[in-house]
Parts: structure tokens; sequence; C-alpha cells
């Protein structure tokens, strides 16, 4: 096998690593750890423990290489959970939105028929004069406070 056959596997397999996400340089190993591996041509330079220059450049040695490590760049294992778990986030704080929108109409529904049936109710039912009324035991309880 010949250098160039062999630099050319070497590379090919660390984006197959980087790819899955299971690096072996330790630097990436750490980066993978904490969730920021990123696939580029520096990191699988490193991880095929290359240079960079080899697939770095347009006009590098390994374009073929260049171009299958930038065509892969975002779509790393981590970064498609990471884009399924911030679409689905997405979705649930649209729900939530939604939901809270009813509630909120079904709230203001209910006062107004509140304060409509409390009109009624002194319209039909006055209230002894000792007797305080709902709303104005609020604004007394308010200025206790």
């Amino acid at each position: 096998m010949n250098s160039s056959s062999q630099v050319e596997k070497d590379l090919l397999e660390a984006l197959a690593r980087l790819s899955r996400g299971e690096p072996t340089h330790p630097e990436l190993v750490a980066s993978a750890s904490e969730g920021k591996l990123k696939i580029s041509p520096a990191s699988v330079a490193k991880e095929a423990r290359r240079s960079r220059t080899l697939i770095g450049m347009e006009n590098c040695q390994y374009p073929d290489i260049r171009r299958k490590v930038l065509a892969s760049k975002e779509q790393t294992p981590l970064q498609m959970r990471r884009s399924a778990a911030l679409q689905a986030l997405r979705s649930e704080v649209r729900r939530l939105e939604a939901v809270i929108k009813v509630k909120d109409t079904a709230l203001a529904t209910v006062m107004l028929r509140v304060a409509s049936l409390e009109r009624r109710i002194e319209r039909y039912e006055p209230l002894d004069a000792k007797v305080a009324s709902i709303g104005q035991r609020k604004e007394s309880s308010r200025s206790r406070e």
C-alpha cells in the first residue's frame, strides 16, 4: 500500500469515527464528552493524526475527502439529536402558548360573567348597608395591606 492511499484511508476512517461520535484522539474524546464535537477538516485531520493542510484548503492534496468532510459537517449524530430535540421543544412551546391563550380567554370570560352576575344580584337583592360587596371587600383588603 503506498503512502497516498494510506493517508486517504486514515482520513476516511477518521471521518467515519467522528460521524459516529466515537473519536480516538484525546482532545476530541474530551470534546465529544462535553457535547462539543464538530466535524471539520481540522478535526478529521487531528483524528487521523495527519496534517490539516492535506484537506484544509480549496486546492488541497485530497479534494474528494475534503468535499466529504464538508458534506458531513452538519450531519453528526450529536447534531442530529440536538436538532430533533430542539424541534420537539419548539413544538412543545407552541402547544403551551396555545394552552395559555385558551386559559386566558376562559379566565376573562369567567371574570366578565361573575361581574355581570354581581350586578344582577345587586339589582334584584340589594345588600344590607352593613354588608360589603365582593368588589368592595377586595378594595378594602388592598387598602389595609
